[in-house]
Formats: C-alpha cells, sequence, structure tokens
C-alpha cells in the first residue's frame, strides 16, 4: 500500500495512512491503545489503571470478550469517568 507510511516511536508505532495518522501503543498481551484524529481507543485495558496515566483519557474502550486477559472490571470502573 503506498498509501501508507510506517514508523517507530517512544513505546508504539505511528502510521499514517493517507495524510491521517494514527498512533498505535501496545500494552501487553491484548490491551493497546490508539490515537486517531481526536479519538482515543483504549482495548482490552487490564493490569493496572497506572498503565494508563501517560495516555489522554479515552473516548472508546473496547472489550473484546470476557476473559480475565481482555477484561477487568476494576481498571474499567477507574478508567471510565463521567
Amino acid at each position: 500500500m503506498e498509501d501508507v507510511t510506517f514508523s517507530e516511536i517512544e513505546n508504539g508505532y505511528s502510521f499514517d495512512i493517507r495524510d491521517e495518522n494514527m498512533d498505535i501503543f501496545p500494552l501487553g498481551h491484548a490491551s493497546m491503545i490508539m490515537q486517531w484524529q481526536n479519538e482515543v481507543f483504549y482495548v482490552d485495558p487490564v493490569d493496572s489503571v497506572e498503565n494508563y496515566s501517560e495516555f489522554p483519557a479515552p473516548t472508546t474502550i473496547l472489550v473484546t470478550h470476557e476473559h480475565g486477559d481482555h477484561f477487568n472490571l476494576e481498571v474499567l470502573e477507574e478508567l471510565v469517568t463521567a
């Protein structure tokens, strides 16, 4: 795909797709944060809420399924704000 460029950034990866930028930050087995335009997606937030302290608050949280390495209710309750 000639319209896509990829580069490593601190703690993650950056993709430029047709002049749009998306940054992806892996956070362990299944967790990651994706930043695209003004959106911040947390995917399968688990482990500790401290893992997310250096990132902007999520606009969307995606949980792929109920297994403990993908779903942690305590972490979700701390990340979700009014």
